[in-house]
């Protein structure tokens, strides 16, 4: 249905996909975000993120690294000291709600882009619409989270990197780093699929700063964050759900368990492309996308989904990687790709006991889009190699 529409109506499609894209957040921002607080998932401010994020701030060009600690105020902040340090140095304590307008419509516009650059493929369309309108992105722009300017960054990294701007691609990713830990398997993976020295140098210093860095704040944190899982997804979500049936398991081994599942995933994804070999896309063009927008931002994911659990609103690098491995599947099994992806972004929170579906259809994505990258590497002894033609 989508291919006649498309053939009637080429140029249609993008354009009524991106308009209702620009009138649903456009109305949304006007009214507060109406669609969350109908949800009854709207936090007790709005922008409460960027709020806190500048509270602490505040707090920092007053006490310093005790904002690590445990006090009777600015108490446990859990993440790293760069942003309170940027911040505070540019006086930097007030206009949160106008955070939010930037980081929705900056974000708006690179929807926009991405809706635009599959004007060939409505199937492609049609999937990203559905996870741009998605709750993930909700509340990631209703909280107005810092997470929504890294993702703004990956994406101007990733487009400097393929335009062969790496050193300030790097530098991008180096700032995302500091901002929040879990881009920094972006720069240790650099290391190894830059085949310029320079370049690779480079990576390994900032690698390095980073490191030392996240060590430094690590090593002055007295608290813990709270992973509650109500609005989580991750790996490791399987301890929740253990721990719901009275099945309770220490850190540890609910680790080792999850891992174990999700390995097991990732072999029958494999056994299943192996199947499906003389079907499977391998046009060596496509790998040299992997460091481009869609790989950076589906490497954010995995680091998240990996490391422990994350919230939901993160998904938001998970949704705009998904367009590029959509063009790896076997066309006859893209449709069913699909919908299994809608199901990881839409029975999310707050969807109670149908979350259980979504996280199960997450994990099964994740360990698809993972056996896709490896299937290419095992097939294609040129594939590292293509990783990098960009960066001669």
């Amino acid at each position: 249905m989508l291919n006649i529409i498309y053939k009637i109506f080429p140029n249609y499609l993008t354009t009524i996909f991106n308009s209702i894209l620009v009138v649903f957040y456009v109305y949304q921002d006007a009214t507060k975000w109406s669609i969350v607080k109908f949800i009854n998932a709207d936090a007790q401010r709005l922008n409460i993120d960027s709020f806190t994020v500048l509270y602490y701030a505040e707090c920092y060009d007053k006490i310093g690294d005790r904002v690590f600690e445990i006090n009777d105020d600015c108490s446990s902040w859990s993440y790293g000291s760069f942003t309170l340090r940027i911040l505070s140095f540019f006086k930097i304590f007030h206009g949160h709600e106008q955070i939010g307008h930037i980081f929705t419509y900056s974000i708006l516009l690179i929807f926009v882009s991405m809706i635009s650059k599959y004007f060939w493929n409505p199937l492609i369309q049609t999937t990203l619409f559905v996870g741009f309108i998605s709750p993930p992105i909700w509340l990631l722009l209703e909280r107005a989270n810092f997470d929504a300017l890294i993702f703004i960054f990956i994406y101007i990294s990733g487009i400097l990197f393929q335009k062969g701007y790496v050193k300030s691609s790097l530098g991008l990713i180096l700032a995302c780093t500091l901002i929040k830990f879990y881009t920094l398997p972006i720069l240790l993976i650099a290391i190894i699929l830059i085949k310029k020295k320079m370049d690779k140098i480079l990576a390994f210093v900032y690698s390095s700063i980073a490191l030392l860095i996240i060590l430094s704040d690590l090593s002055k944190m007295t608290g813990f964050p709270i992973q509650a899982g109500y609005n989580h997804f991750g790996m490791k979500i399987i301890g929740n759900y253990l721990g719901k049936i009275n099945i309770r398991l220490d850190i540890f081994l609910q680790y080792i368990i999850s891992a174990m599942i999700f390995l097991c995933f990732i072999y029958v994804a494999l056994e299943f492309l192996k199947q499906h070999k003389n079907r499977y896309v391998t046009d060596l063009k496509n790998s040299t996308f992997i460091f481009g927008k869609e790989m950076l931002n589906f490497i954010v994911f995995i680091s998240c989904f990996v490391v422990g659990l994350s919230v939901d609103y993160r998904l938001i690098f998970y949704i705009a990687s998904f367009g590029y491995f959509l063009t790896l599947m076997p066309v006859n099994l893209r449709i069913y790709y699909s919908i299994v992806f809608v199901f990881s972004i839409w029975l999310t929170y707050p969807t109670g006991n149908l979350q259980t579906i979504g996280d199960l259809a997450l994990e099964i994505v994740a360990a698809l889009q993972i056996a896709i990258i490896f299937n290419f590497m095992v097939r294609n002894n040129k594939f590292i190699l293509g990783l990098t033609l960009k960066n001669k």
